[in-house]
């Protein structure tokens, strides 16, 4: 009877306790792992253009809004934009029983075409764009501000982009939110049908006492009609600011795109398939930008871009302006000196000899040079000859 009463309870527990994915989430050992996209609506779009990767493995929040707590199972292009960076997000709750600075791997793959074939799909040529621990989500639950992910490794197999993550510094009780950043194809061929699939692939506890692979169970997220995105085009300006100029500006733009932006922020517009403008305006002191488009069609002129945009298409135009250099005046001063040259006039005048011969005295005339102006010389004359006369009569 006692052993019929055991077997009754224990019946009662176990059907009390669920077990498996759908009572306990994905487990395995002392850890789980919880997996979703963070809503579109809330953080985007974001594009690779204008939105660098945090460096060190941690970052907080750096795109605003997208977060675990407000996850979704699937995706839909109502809320997204050809080219953009879509966020996943991987909750890891870690058991009381679990070694102090724990690490784990896991591994999720995300398509490149779609499950009807079509050519369109996460972009390879990023590959995993980024990812980091974000102690700043709503899901997150940290002990000592320790973990991140330490290493990334990534490839193409198939058509399938995988990504293994390392993540290190994780303590028991602790929840820690890894934020895995992949890109969107910016264009998408025409009657592309189907989903594009992505999912979390394996996961393994690496330090003891649990060293077994974590139970991740069934965990895809998928992005339904991508039909849908090829029916409008997206266009995109992109702001940057020359390295040497003030790059705490902003600039005001208007046209199809209304917005003011400083160095390295972006804003976007979904439009129907067309031709589009956007102008800047230029602030005093700073040159007209120089505009690079990402297409054939697309061109700048002045503060101008034109953005032609087909179907499934995304345009970007970047912006790029410099400050006008300050202008330098140079004024030079010229002396010149005046030279007064006076000549002077010399008169000389030489007055005759006298020789005496016996008892007579006779005077001999001299030369009497007549310089200077005329007047002067006969005066010179006159007195010569009076001088001689009364030697003469004496």
């Amino acid at each position: 009877m006692r052993r019929r009463t055991s077997l009754l309870v224990l019946g009662l527990i176990l059907a009390l306790v669920p077990l498996g994915p759908s009572a306990l989430g994905t487990h395995g050992g002392f850890f789980s792992i919880d997996y979703k996209a963070a809503d579109p609506a809330l953080y985007g779009p974001a594009f690779p253009a204008g939105t660098a990767c945090p460096g060190g493995g941690r970052a907080s929040a750096p795109l605003a809004g997208a977060d675990h707590s407000t996850g979704l199972n699937s995706l839909r292009p109502d809320d997204m934009e050809l080219g953009q960076i879509v966020v996943f997000e991987f909750a890891i709750s870690v058991g009381g029983s679990a070694a102090v600075d724990s690490q784990i791997e896991f591994t999720a793959g995300w398509n490149t075409v779609t499950t009807a074939g079509a050519d369109f799909g996460y972009d390879e040529g990023f590959l995993v764009y980024c990812a980091f621990v974000d102690p700043s989500d709503g899901a997150s639950s940290e002990v000592d501000a320790d973990a991140s992910v330490v290493t990334i490794v990534d490839s193409l197999v198939g058509d399938e982009i995988q990504g293994t993550f390392r993540v290190a510094g994780l303590d028991p009780n602790e929840v820690i939110v890894v934020e895995v950043w992949l890109v969107l194809d910016a264009t998408i061929p025409a009657n592309a049908q189907g989903n594009v699939q992505s999912r979390l692939i394996d996961a393994t506890a690496l330090s003891p006492p649990d060293t077994d692979n974590i139970n991740t169970g069934n965990q895809a997220i998928p992005i339904l009609q991508v039909a849908i995105f090829g029916q409008t085009a997206r266009i995109v300006i992109v702001k940057e600011i020359d390295p040497g100029s003030d790059t705490t500006q902003t600039f005001d733009f208007s046209d199809a795109i209304i917005a003011t932006l400083g160095d390295g922020e972006t804003a976007s517009l979904a439009v129907e398939p067309g031709t589009y403008t956007v102008t800047e305006f230029v602030p005093a002191g700073w040159d007209d930008p120089s505009i690079g488009c990402d297409d054939g069609d697309s061109s700048g002129s002045g503060a101008t871009a034109t953005f032609i945009a087909a179907a499934g298409e995304t345009v970007t135009c970047t912006f790029t302006n410099a400050e006008v250099p300050p202008s330098t005046t140079t004024s030079s001063t010229t002396t010149t000196l005046s030279t007064t040259t006076t000549t002077l006039s010399t008169t000389t005048t030489t007055l005759g000899t006298t020789t005496t011969l016996g008892t007579t005295t006779t005077t001999s005339p001299a030369m009497l040079p007549l310089t200077g102006s005329p007047p002067m010389g006969m005066a010179m004359l006159a007195v010569a000859l009076v001088a001689l006369g009364g030697m003469a009569f004496a």
